[in-house]
């Protein structure tokens, strides 16, 4: 009874804009080093059989490595790597660039912030169940996938959001609304504001 559970929040920014006709577009925001098995993601694009672009967020040790690896994936592939970016154009991206998933496959994992703010805009995620992203990624809002998935099985996930319904502007409106309903900042900081000072007032 002296636990209270206040998450962290994300503001209504907009809703990024779906294109069923653009290239499947798969982002990803994390620092490059080993823990957040990047290395691993690429070998899952690798066996991919239909077009694809793959955009990733954040810098790291591993940076270079990551791009050598990444310049071997075959033609069907399209890389683009920024590097590591201000919030406020990852922001931005997402307001303007059709973006049909978010993919987290990191083998340590806190709440998950960077899925929450991409399913802000309403984009679905595919993450591995570690920390607490099974309290951000469901069945309603993405894909959970386990830790010791094999990279085959994963390609194969991908290939089903690609065609079903993950993939749609009605799924993606409920990722937004289960974001805004339980990751609300404005809700959520005010909450937490109230408790604390009440908790002071004590």
């Amino acid at each position: 009874d002296k636990l209270v559970v206040n998450y962290s929040g994300v503001y209504d920014q907009g809703t990024n804009p779906f294109d069923p006709s653009s290239k499947f577009t798969i982002v990803s925001c994390s620092t490059v080093i080993a823990i957040t098995r990047l290395a691993q993601l690429i070998d899952v694009l690798a066996l991919l059989d239909f077009p694809v672009k793959w955009v990733h967020f954040g810098d790291g040790e591993l940076m270079e490595d990551m791009k050598q690896k990444a310049a071997a994936l075959p033609q069907n592939v399209e890389v683009v790597l920024k590097g590591r970016v201000s919030n406020d154009k990852i922001i931005k991206f997402y307001q303007e660039v059709p973006v049909n998933l978010f993919i987290h496959l990191s083998d340590t994992e806190g709440l998950g912030m960077a899925i929450v703010e991409a399913q802000g805009f309403g984009i679905p995620a595919l993450a591995v169940e570690v920390g607490g992203v099974a309290e951000v990624v469901n069945k309603g809002t993405g894909k959970l996938v386990g830790l010791a998935t094999s990279i085959e099985e994963i390609a194969a996930e991908l290939s089903k959001i690609r065609e079903g319904e993950v993939n749609t502007a009605a799924f993606r409106q409920k990722v937004k609304t289960h974001c805004m309903e339980k990751f609300n900042a404005e809700k959520n900081y005010l909450r937490f504001y109230n408790l604390m000072t009440n908790q002071n007032q004590a």
